[in-house]
């Protein structure tokens, strides 16, 4: 009879103990899916509002911030914009300006901008970038830095010669190298000769346009790999994930000015704060748009923009083209393949790098931190 009663007690214990653990974890689990889809969450005057007050924040001059958003006087909206007019240039609606950061769509939102539906009059295209601010509803698109860092590392990094990615595509002149990469042509070395050569220069000019990019890939790869020959590029120019982020956290102190100064690729992974203006009231931005919900942004944006019904919105938002995609899937997919591969102090110091980016838009990296291996 005890036994009976001793097994029963022990099996109730059981029972209870397991349904607290299942308890907790579902907490657990819903704790942390609240903290990974954060920022999507937020609405979009609640971004916005976000952002104006980061701006009014690191206005102070004493802040280390204030030098890189708001010191200096922007003199254009950002470095990749496109212009849109929801109904097209026959309407009277309001302009709308995209600044759109490398690797966050650039290349579709420069086709979808040539559609009849939205392209906008070359006479209004052709006015002041400061007055087509002004007329201007503002947009920025953004997506997790981190995410975006990894599709940088995917299409640039991982295998410089392969021929099917997007960017060997796009440029003939990837990876045709000579293979000793002394930099013979260099614009500098025309700059600097004594007596000045215009057809040295625009040899030069040409020389660094087809082989810049492949001796400033040829010069990362040799620091990565000292005392071994590179013979065959197509085999050798490529760079674990752990070797990408080194070169980005440790650029200044491993790499000469040569690497650093060079401008043909460095965009791609450049901060959203130097692709985009964002804190200046000429041309702080009325719309975010986060790739992670981007269907509803789009949505958003044209609803403000041109006050259309939802079929017209819904019609305008299937158009926009899907350009191009990577081989292997999206980078959403992978984060956790790649990410595993790096410590939890490497990722720490990505996020340092790139801290204004998150605290600008909400972005969180503890996701990435919870891939990581332990630091050792």
């Amino acid at each position: 009879m005890k036994h009976r009663i001793l097994k029963s007690l022990v099996s109730s214990l059981c029972f209870i103990f397991l349904t607290i653990c299942l308890i907790f974890n579902l907490e657990s689990f819903r704790h942390e899916g609240q903290e990974k889809v954060e920022y999507q969450s937020l609405s979009m005057s609640e971004r916005i509002e976000r952002l104006e007050r980061k701006c009014k924040q690191f206005s102070n001059p004493f802040r280390t911030e204030y030098t890189a958003l708001v010191a200096n006087e922007p003199n254009k909206l950002g470095v990749e914009v496109v212009y849109l007019k929801a109904g097209g240039h026959n309407t009277k609606k309001p302009l709308i300006s995209v600044c759109i950061p490398h690797k966050v769509g650039s290349h579709a939102w420069g086709q979808f901008s040539n559609q009849d539906d939205v392209k906008v009059d070359q006479s209004e295209l052709d006015l002041p970038w400061k007055i087509k601010a002004e007329l201007s509803l503002k947009v920025v698109v953004v997506r997790h830095p981190l995410e975006r860092l990894l599709s940088v590392y995917r299409m640039i990094f991982e295998n410089w010669c392969d021929e099917k990615r997007f960017l060997a595509q796009q440029w003939n002149n990837v990876c045709v190298t000579d293979v000793e990469g002394d930099g013979k042509g260099f614009i500098q070395d025309a700059a600097n000769a004594t007596k000045f050569s215009a057809i040295q220069f625009l040899y030069s000019m040409a020389d660094e346009q087809r082989h810049g990019n492949d001796r400033y890939i040829q010069k990362i790869w040799q620091k990565f790999n000292p005392g071994i020959k590179l013979v065959d590029p197509k085999s050798q120019l490529k760079f674990t994930f752990s070797q990408f982020v080194r070169f980005i956290i440790n650029g200044t102190v491993e790499f000469e000015p040569e690497v650093l100064n060079h401008k043909g690729l460095s965009y791609h992974w450049a901060p959203y704060w130097q692709e985009c203006s964002l804190c200046s009231s000429l041309t702080q931005p009325d719309i975010i748009i986060h790739m992670e919900s981007f269907n509803e942004d789009l949505k958003t944006l044209f609803m403000k923009a041109g006050h259309l019904n939802e079929s017209v919105v819904e019609n305008l938002v299937q158009k926009f083209p899907q350009t191009h995609s990577q081989m292997g899937g999206h980078s959403h997919k992978l984060t956790s393949k790649y990410y595993s591969q790096l410590t939890k102090a490497q990722i720490q110091s990505l996020y340092k790098f790139y801290r204004l980016d998150h605290e600008l838009f909400g972005y969180d990296p503890e996701e990435y931190l919870s891939y990581a291996l332990d630091s050792s």
